[in-house]
């Protein structure tokens, strides 16, 4: 199956980002070829068109919710909670290296590290004996596999002080 991207909300990207980073990646599109350009060389191994912002919230958001011909859903949830076997994300720009408040190595927002602390954070409602419960998704741990030619610092810096 093959769903639609959805926006990533910034109260997710707020989880593992700094505002200061939020804004910078949602106002860069809007800025001249020039001031992006500029701002681009502040950072390491970044690029930023005017598509950035959009893509940046497009890629954070398919790790998260996606459109269906006539839903939405939070597929890192489904797929928590044994409702989908598995789920791919193929997107651009990665995020494995995007730092807490900077972007980095073409990477603006931390998808993988937004859906972890999305996954770890979430809590679910519950329709128990006609009482509405809420409740976490009771993952304590979540294994992030890398595959890549070198591994995704930033991601593992986000996480490094988690029991």
């Amino acid at each position: 199956m093959f769903f639609d991207a959805k926006a990533v909300e910034d109260k997710y990207v707020a989880a593992v980002h700094t505002n200061d980073h939020i804004n910078l990646i949602k106002a860069i599109s809007s800025q001249t070829s020039r001031k992006r350009n500029r701002v681009a060389a502040e950072y390491d191994s970044i690029y930023f068109n005017e598509g950035s912002s959009e893509s940046a919230y497009l890629a954070a958001g398919s790790v998260l919710k996606v459109r269906g011909s006539d839903t939405c859903f939070v597929v890192a949830e489904k797929v928590a909670k044994g409702e989908l076997n598995s789920a791919f994300a193929i997107v651009r720009p990665p995020g494995h290296h995007a730092e807490e408040n900077e972007p980095m190595e073409f990477c603006l927002f931390n998808n993988v590290a937004i859906a972890t602390s999305f996954l770890l954070n979430q809590k679910v409602k519950v329709l128990c004996l006609s009482v509405l419960l809420i409740c976490k998704l009771g993952l304590n741990k979540i294994l992030i596999v890398d595959w890549d030619v070198h591994h995704g610092n930033c991601t593992q810096k986000m996480f490094w002080k988690d029991s």
